[in-house]
């Protein structure tokens, strides 16, 4: 049986930080690969996220190094229309993976809101949980869902799409933020920049 981590989210841009805990988390649990899922439209995200396929394209030269790591883009040939919840997404994968099994790594800030998630008890029965820390959040005891999965650490990097995004509109420097071939390809084609 293989174990396959699977990594979501906005990645708007993805960056740096993505890919050292998603390396060391590989490590700890053993993972055969780690699939990077940029989502189609999240729906707990809005404002300045340019559009999926950008964003796949910039996952697949963050990730072309690293012979554990894949791009797919299941959500965003499977959610052109509709919203992407990742219940959704974890049966599509059980599908196409059913000897396998699947590791949903998530934030702590994720952990956070996840009874707010489409059909949350669910996700417990498709995945097994893993929560990586992040920097500025701790879970209280009132969380349903923290007995329930299994936490991690990985390094507490200080690096943000957010950042990023910000640092492009003032002019300012993304270098080591983010892979280099990435950093080129939003420069080369001004994403980012209004």
């Amino acid at each position: 049986m293989r174990q396959i981590g699977v990594l979501g989210g906005t990645f708007n841009p993805v960056h740096t930080a993505h890919l050292i805990i998603s390396e060391e988390a590989r490590q700890q649990l053993r993972l055969d690969r780690i699939l990077f899922m940029p989502s189609a439209n999240p729906p707990h995200k809005s404002g300045d996220i340019i559009d999926a396929q950008t964003r796949l394209d910039l996952v697949k030269l963050a990730v072309k190094d690293n012979e554990y790591f894949e791009a797919s883009n299941i959500e965003i040939k499977n959610s052109q229309y509709s919203k992407s919840y990742t219940v959704d997404t974890l049966q599509k994968l059980k599908a196409l993976y059913p000897d396998n099994k699947i590791f949903l790594l998530i934030g702590m800030d994720n952990l956070i809101e996840l009874h707010t998630w489409k059909e949350p008890e669910k996700l417990l029965e498709l995945a097994e949980i893993i929560v990586l820390n992040r920097p500025g959040y701790s879970v209280g005891s009132s969380n349903n869902f923290e007995k329930k999965v299994k936490s991690i650490t990985v390094p507490n990097i200080e690096i943000s799409s957010t950042d990023i995004r910000k640092r492009i509109k003032e002019k300012k420097s993304i270098k080591y933020l983010v892979p280099i071939e990435v950093e080129k390809y939003i420069m080369e084609k001004r994403l980012y920049e209004q």
